[in-house]
């Protein structure tokens, strides 16, 4: 069974909002900083407007707020965008 994911963790005292890979956030590996500055810079955008994650979605009810578990899939897709794999992505998008 996998073990539960945390909703939240921590960079120095700034608590942030996660997705489903909280355990790959490792501050101060060099392999998963760029998921970190991904996760950082979304909690610093939902810092400064609480809405951040339903205007990504654009949910079709407007609500202001997403469910826990829409909001896990958006914060996952963001860093997802950091890994290996969301950065090639990322790369071929750009030399398009």
């Amino acid at each position: 069974m996998k073990p539960m994911e945390k909703e939240h963790v921590y960079f120095g005292r700034d608590k942030m909002k996660v997705g489903f890979n909280s355990h790959r956030l490792k501050e101060g590996d060099a392999f998963y900083k760029k998921e970190c500055d991904f996760v950082k810079e979304i909690n610093q955008m939902i810092k400064y407007n609480s809405n951040t994650l339903a205007q990504i979605v654009n949910h079709p009810e407007h609500k202001d707020y997403l469910e826990e578990n829409e909001e896990k899939i958006v914060l996952s897709v963001i860093q997802w965008l950091g890994t290996p794999i969301g950065q090639e992505f990322l790369t071929n998008v750009k030399i398009k």
